[in-house]
């Protein structure tokens, strides 16, 4: 065989395994980014789901913190209410330096 007859059937060989080289490549970037597509497709939708969770809860939420903070505050504002007529009850009963100490739920008020 002749160096031309070599070239010859490389370059053959090479002019039918380009194109099978080039499907093959392009399956491949073509199944890599469909991958990709789905999996973009699954974080949205997880996104959606999330959000939809969210706008569930929230309001509930809402209204819970606002029932405790409430609650919080008219508690605390009663034992200062409570606090101030025993001290007025303590200044009218009691002789003077006379000392009533009141406990409420940790609350100490000195009279």
């Amino acid at each position: 065989m002749e160096m031309r007859d070599i070239i010859g059937v490389i370059s053959l060989f090479v002019n039918i395994l380009l194109p099978v080289v080039l499907v093959f490549i392009g399956r491949r970037i073509n199944t890599s980014i469909k991958e990709i597509e789905q999996s973009h497709c699954a974080n949205q939708k997880v996104i959606e789901k999330r959000l939809h969770l969210f706008d569930q809860i929230a309001p509930k939420l809402n209204d819970l913190y606002c029932f405790f903070l409430i609650t919080y505050i008219k508690q605390v504002f009663s034992h200062l209410f409570f606090t101030e007529h025993v001290r007025r009850f303590g200044k009218i009963a009691c002789e003077p330096g006379y000392m009533i100490q009141v406990s409420l739920d940790g609350l100490v008020a000195h009279i």
